[in-house]
């Protein structure tokens, strides 16, 4: 993906995400699916980590931390 600013790993998955806030699937076969989109919120998202099946994502504004988690599939 061209606009990929993070990329992680997560069991049978692959995440991106791009400025200003949009984090993604994409599957093995490069299908991609828009997880968490925050830009309209005003919560500018950029990278993330995964720690244990958890992704936690730095939010530039308003200054916090999101941890997602999800089952895959």
């Amino acid at each position: 993906m061209k606009t990929a600013d993070s990329v992680g790993i997560v069991p049978s998955v692959y995440l991106d995400s791009s400025w200003p806030g949009k984090i993604r699937f994409v599957s093995e076969d490069g299908t991609v699916t828009q997880l968490k989109d925050t830009s309209g919120d005003s919560i500018l998202q950029n990278d993330f980590s995964v720690l244990d099946g958890t992704v936690i994502v730095s939010n530039w504004v308003p200054g916090t931390v999101t941890a997602l988690t999800f089952q895959p599939g």
